[in-house]
């Protein structure tokens, strides 16, 4: 692990979401989190994506080493963007934003790892609700997600476990603002984007709020193996 224990404590502590100065928020899954623990970066990029969004998406940043996040108007106070920005840090449609973010990002990552494969634009309660409800199989089917193997583990069993699933929001500390932060493409004002082709050091994170058992879970046991 890249930081120490004590350090690792410390930014998942009450402390640090309560005192640490944030300038923006960032949602996402555990297995994120544990690459940057493990390497000192936060990683960029989308991956698993038909090949029909990997044309579409050829030129949108996700593909390009950016990474999205809600910014804190609080913090943006000198910089160009504050009177873009709309949210600021006790707004709980800042934390809404970025929690969401986390699941979803959580329970694609969940997906991928079981199935081996889940298409980035597949809209994973949608998908699943229909087959429940519906014995619609065949949305899946057309991208290229295994079936058989969900079949095989339990539509129930997954839908109950994806439920569960909350991933991790980040906190990026005031120094943040040095790196090249622009308007997000998808929602300017209410996100921002960095270009990070090596993806986001370690050194910017304020805090770690990890949201859910499993989370912690998966935690517990990378850190146990160190």
């Amino acid at each position: 692990m890249i930081i120490t224990q004590e350090r690792l404590d410390y930014l998942m502590s009450e402390d640090a979401f309560e005192t640490e100065e944030i300038a923006l928020l960032h949602g996402t899954s555990t297995e994120m989190v544990l690459k940057m623990l493990e390497t000192g970066k936060l990683p960029t990029g989308i991956t698993n994506v038909t090949k029909d969004l990997e044309i579409l998406l050829k030129n949108h940043p996700t593909t390009n080493n950016y990474l999205y996040f809600f910014a804190n108007k609080e913090a943006f106070a000198n910089h160009p963007f504050y009177n873009q920005i709309t949210h600021r840090k006790n707004e709980l449609k800042l934390f809404e934003n970025a929690t969401f973010y986390a699941g979803e990002n959580e329970m694609e990552s969940y997906l991928r790892n079981l199935l081996g494969f889940w298409s980035y634009d597949l809209g994973i309660e949608e998908a699943l609700e229909r087959i429940y409800c519906e014995g619609d199989w065949d949305l899946l089917q057309k991208q290229g997600i295994n079936t058989q193997k969900i079949k095989e583990y339990g539509i129930n069993k997954l839908l109950r476990e994806l439920k569960q699933l909350k991933g991790t929001v980040l906190g990026i500390n005031l120094k943040a603002l040095e790196l090249p932060i622009e308007d997000g493409s998808d929602a300017p004002g209410e996100e921002t984007m960095i270009y990070l082709p090596k993806g986001l050091d370690i050194k910017y994170i304020g805090y770690i709020q990890i949201n859910g058992e499993y989370e912690k879970r998966k935690l517990a046991e990378f850190v146990k193996l160190l």
